[in-house]
């Protein structure tokens, strides 16, 4: 079994911000760690190397947002639902990119 995480549940709240996505990338990132370091299991030293991945760092962020109460949601991006304004909370088809980032 994997070395236990203290206050895990904060813990992943805080760096996955809640999304399955996230949780997923950052499951997926510990075990590359782990493999990479041929590992039987994940240790605390992994999970830091996942939370250092480009993957995770990409969705910092949206992540910081979503745990502050979606704070800046309407400012970065176009199309997250959540935010404070209710015109947001209607679903709309669109990419997920940063306004200050698209071309």
């Amino acid at each position: 079994p994997d070395d236990p995480i203290k206050d895990r549940d904060e813990f992943l709240w805080n760096h996955t911000g809640g999304f399955a996505h996230f949780l997923s990338v950052f499951r997926r990132e510990t075990l590359r760690a782990a493999v990479a370091a041929n590992a039987r299991r994940v240790t605390p030293e992994h999970v830091q190397t996942a939370l250092r991945s480009k993957t995770m760092t990409a969705g910092r962020s949206i992540i910081k947002s979503y745990r502050n109460s979606c704070a800046g949601l309407d400012v970065d991006y176009s199309d997250m639902p959540g935010t404070l304004n209710p015109a947001v909370f209607q679903v709309r088809p669109a990419s997920r990119v940063a306004r200050r980032g698209a071309k």
